[in-house]
């Protein structure tokens, strides 16, 4: 059940058990001249038969006067019902079945008969509210209820005790009616004749009894005062019947407004409330409250009765059918055929899209819906000022305790209801503060006297007063009751000030030695915890003496505190010796005061947080239609520090030396279609200390690119050897960024440098790593550089050697020089940070060792030819004759080296003109020959090569140039 329904039970409970202590018939009278009917039957004095309507059902009532139907001229009927969220009645005497509530009145009827029980009863009625709201008792009908209870009851109670029960329970479900009057009043209101019908709601058994609401009801109606004084605020409760929809409800506040002489109402912030109730009465007017069903819950019913009926297609029957049911008798003839129209429409259209076919139907109907419902309201009249009348001090103030002890009285049945009272509003005084205090409805005994003493406590609001006698039962001088104490609550740093105490009660006893009964404890909140103590501090105030202050022997005494910085502190107050607390409903032996301190420390320095200049870029240009003005706006936040940290007065007013450029009480500088750039001088100001400034240039200009980050053409290089160079390349992005200024930088210039173009040179054999930084954003990449020693000559020897095997050499003594040679050569290849001497002096080593060995022939001579014979050399030229009928680019030339020595590599390479104007390409190698294609073009095509012959020994020779011709014909030549 909803929070909302279960506000409501409070009220409908106390109607029933009003209804409960009479007979259904006692408000019948053996004549009436006024009679109630309904259809030509009459239903009047029907207490032990009463008439009956479903939920959602009409039914008009009729009355005569005297027998007949015309009533005397100036009267009227005023028709009404005690609980309308069961059964309305307008007042045109159409009632309306509302809800049948069974849960309700259940309820009621467990608290009456079990709940009652002794002992076991409260443990039983639980466990049944449980099951009642676990099985939704609502849409339960009266057999099914009693046969559940019999379940539950039988194995408590018995099979005989049960019955009882439960036939009890069966009468009260059947039998609850409410009576329906009727008066007829002339025209001052005043009462002629009235009548009464009962009638009994039973539950719907229609398709709409699970699915539309039939009105919503403000339950605290009479609460309400028809009068409030602004600021007044209150809690309404309103329920939608039926309850077992469990449909909340939607609460607004309307004005009346007056066009043309038509007056209607509109939304308001006269009055607020809130999606529970809460509302305030905020400023003078009249406001209406509407209570209405939950929008939302009937959307969501509306949607599934739709889709229960047979979905979109049938909506229009279906709604029809059921608002004819539920508001047939409330409505003008046609009115709900013209919704249904509307409906169809909607559903004739056929737009495709069912879903929202689906919103468009619900919505509409959710309104009309929401406009024809019983929907309760109540009209309320906002007064600026409701004088108090008259009102009551409610509370106990006699026999307290001589021993102390706080009793608290307050403010009750205040004259008129809607008049708006805070606790600021009342002033209290005691007859004698010295016997009692009086303090925002607390009542503190102090004095007992020897054996008692009398007092009296007023309160005043509005000027009217309220008084409430009160005493103290018994003496005391030994224990104290109260403290009290007073001083400035303003200081600034430095200052030392007194304070004023006196304890209570006023005898307390002091023989100066033993028994000193009247002094005090002064403390300080420390780390969230009060200490009482000698000097002590919390950074704001210091005392120097509060472990137990001595009043002397008075019941008066002072102490002094230091303020020592800025800020606010409270001190506090407590009686050193601990109070008796016998009969003063109190257990801690000590009773606090206390009193909070401001200290004003003054502003000694500011300073503006962005420095001494700020430049803000801007490409906000003012646009006159799609063209630039040349004019800009912009804005920047500027922010300034007052010290010390603890300075009371912060604030800060800010200046502009420049019209153009204005500064805000916030610190935000702005510029509105101005020209770049433009500058000014922005000052802070300090409000405490006016002497205390600081100023900041601001310069606004145009927008440029900025930097975004910088990447190199490489992240890691080798330097071959000592000496060797390497050009670093950065890329600033993005590419047109304005500040391409970069900064180069080695951790280790020990092995390597770098110039300010990015330049590396190796200085020793290592590894360092180089970094370039952007002048702007600092943005950051690095390279890994290595100097290693330069070994490709070195592990060409050694791959030379490494082919010569020991049986091609005779002379042993070579072989063995040769061996160690190689050795050397490849641990000094092998060494990563061998130094280019080292390397150069085994590379040396080993030709020469190499070379000893005399294995293989030298190259003195290389020439090129061509390897298939049909291929003709004439010359320097080789000519290939491409039939006609094919491409130029169908062919290939093979070509080979014919040498004098020992080959060991052979490299091939374009030679003459055809290096830059290519007429064919070195497709592939292979060994010591070359295959060569011409590319596509038109007549012969030429290619000139040429060959490197690398020996044994690695010696080069070069071989002459030769012109590889693809012909047709032999005049092509």
């Amino acid at each position: 059940m909803r929070k909302v329904t279960k506000r409501a039970i409070s009220i409908f409970l106390a109607v029933l058990m009003t209804l409960s202590v009479l007979p259904v018939t006692a408000f019948a009278a053996e004549e009436y001249p006024l009679m109630i009917y309904n259809d030509g039957v009459r239903v009047d004095e029907n207490g032990d038969n009463p008439l009956r309507i479903k939920e959602t059902e009409q039914k008009q009532l009729t009355v005569t006067y005297n027998g007949s139907e015309t009533l005397p001229d100036g009267t009227s009927l005023v028709w009404s019902s005690p609980t309308p969220y069961l059964v309305y009645v307008d007042q045109n005497g159409v009632i309306t079945g509302r809800d049948s509530s069974k849960g309700t009145i259940m309820r009621v009827w467990v608290a009456e008969n079990i709940e009652s029980l002794w002992l076991i009863g409260p443990g039983i009625a639980d466990s049944i509210y449980s099951w009642m709201d676990e099985n939704k008792i609502d849409n339960m009908d009266t057999q099914g209820i009693v046969d559940a209870m019999e379940l539950i009851l039988t194995p408590i109670f018995g099979e005989d005790f049960t019955a009882g029960l439960c036939e009890s329970l069966r009468n009260t479900l059947d039998s609850m009616n409410v009576e329906i009057r009727v008066a007829l009043v002339d025209a001052e209101g005043n009462e002629i004749a009235y009548n009464s019908t009962h009638v009994v709601c039973d539950k719907s058994d229609s398709l709409t009894a699970d699915f539309i609401p039939n009105g919503t009801y403000i339950t605290n109606h009479e609460a309400v005062p028809s009068q409030v004084e602004a600021g007044y605020e209150m809690d309404l409760t309103g329920v939608t019947t039926p309850m077992r929809l469990e449909m909340g409800v939607n609460w607004s506040v309307q004005e009346p407004q007056t066009i043309l002489g038509v007056t209607t109402w509109k939304d308001t912030d006269k009055a607020t409330i809130d999606e529970n109730g809460h509302i305030v009465f905020n400023t003078p007017g009249t406001v209406k409250i509407t209570a209405k069903p939950d929008t939302e819950g009937l959307y969501n019913k509306l949607t599934a009765l739709i889709e229960q009926a047979g979905g979109i297609a049938n909506a229009g029957d279906t709604i029809g059918r059921v608002l004819k049911e539920v508001f047939g008798l409330s409505v003008a003839a046609g009115v709900i055929d013209a919704l249904v129209a509307v409906i169809n429409g909607i559903v004739e259209a056929g737009t495709g899209d069912a879903a929202q076919a689906m919103k468009d139907i619900v919505a509409k109907v959710s309104d009309w819906i929401l406009g024809v419902t019983i929907n309760d309201s109540i009209t309320v009249e906002i007064k600026d000022q409701i004088d108090v009348t008259s009102f009551a001090i409610y509370g106990d103030l006699g026999d307290m305790s001589a021993f102390g002890g706080n009793r608290l009285v307050s403010i009750t049945d205040i004259q008129p209801e809607g008049a708006y009272i805070t606790a600021d509003d009342v002033d209290w005084v005691s007859s004698n503060d010295q016997i009692a205090l009086a303090e925002d409805g607390k009542v503190t005994a102090r004095d007992g006297g020897n054996w008692g003493n009398s007092f009296t406590i007023t309160a005043t609001i509005d000027g009217v007063n309220a008084t409430m006698d009160g005493n103290i039962l018994g003496g005391n001088t030994l224990w104290p009751t109260d403290v009290e104490f007073s001083g400035p609550t303003q200081m600034t740093v430095g200052d030392t000030a007194s304070y004023d105490f006196t304890i209570y009660p006023s005898v307390l006893y002091d023989d100066g030695m033993t028994w000193d009964m009247n002094n005090i404890d002064v403390g300080l909140m420390i780390d969230g915890q009060i200490v009482y103590s000698d000097n002590i501090t919390d950074g704001v105030l210091s005392i120097s003496d509060g472990g137990e202050v001595d009043a002397g022997k008075s019941n008066s005494g002072q102490f002094t505190v230091t303020a020592v910085g800025g800020g606010v502190s409270t001190i506090y107050v407590r009686n050193h010796s601990e109070a008796q607390r016998i009969g003063t409903g109190v257990s801690d032996p000590y009773f606090v005061k206390e009193l909070q301190v401001s200290v004003y420390q003054p502003a000694a320095s500011i300073a503006i947080d962005q420095g001494d200049t700020l430049e803000v870029e801007t490409d906000d240009e003012y646009m006159i239609g799609i063209i630039g003005s040349g004019k800009y706006n912009a804005s920047t936040q500027l922010s300034a520090t007052v010290g010390p940290e603890d300075a009371t007065d912060k604030s800060i007013s800010w200046s502009s030396d420049n019209s153009n450029v204005s500064v805000d009480e916030n610190g935000v500088v702005s510029i509105s279609r101005q020209s770049l750039p433009i500058t000014a001088t922005i000052t802070a100001t300090s409000n405490d200390n006016p002497a205390l400034t600081d100023s900041i240039t601001v310069t606004f200009v145009k927008a440029y690119v900025h930097v975004t980050g910088v990447t190199l053409n490489t992240s890691e290089v080798t330097l071959g050897g000592v000496g060797s160079t390497y050009k670093l390349t950065a890329s600033v992005q993005p590419a047109d960024a304005q500040n391409q200024n970069v900064t180069w930088t080695s951790d280790n210039p020990d092995v390597v440098t770098v110039s300010e173009n990015g330049t590396l040179t190796a200085v020793a054999m290592g590894d360092a790593t180089v970094t370039v930084t952007t002048a702007e954003g600092s943005y950051t990449a690095s390279c890994t550089v290595k100097v290693r020693a330069d070994k490709a000559a070195l592990q060409a020897a050694i791959d030379r050697a490494s082919q010569v095997n020991e049986e091609d050499v005779d002379d042993a003594y070579l072989w063995a020089a040769f061996e160690a040679a190689l050795d050397t050569a490849n641990q000094v290849n092998n060494d990563e940070y061998a130094s280019q001497q080292r390397v150069d002096e085994a590379t040396k080593a080993l030709e020469e060792a190499f070379n000893a060995l005399s294995v293989y022939e030298p190259v003195t001579t290389a020439t090129i030819v061509a390897v298939n014979s049909a291929d003709e050399k004439e010359g320097q030229v080789i000519y290939h004759t491409t039939p006609w009928y094919k491409t130029w680019t169908s062919q290939t030339v093979e070509l080979t080296v014919q040498a004098d020595g020992d080959i060991a590599s052979v490299e091939w390479r374009l030679a003459n003109w055809s290096v830059n104007e290519p007429e064919g390409n070195i497709e592939s190698t292979s060994g010591n020959n070359a295959t060569i294609r011409p590319t596509f073009g038109v007549g012969p095509r030429s290619i000139w090569v040429q060959a490197v012959v690398t020996d044994q020994y690695g010696n080069d020779t070069v071989t002459e140039p030769v012109k590889v011709r693809f012909i047709n014909w032999d005049w092509q030549k």
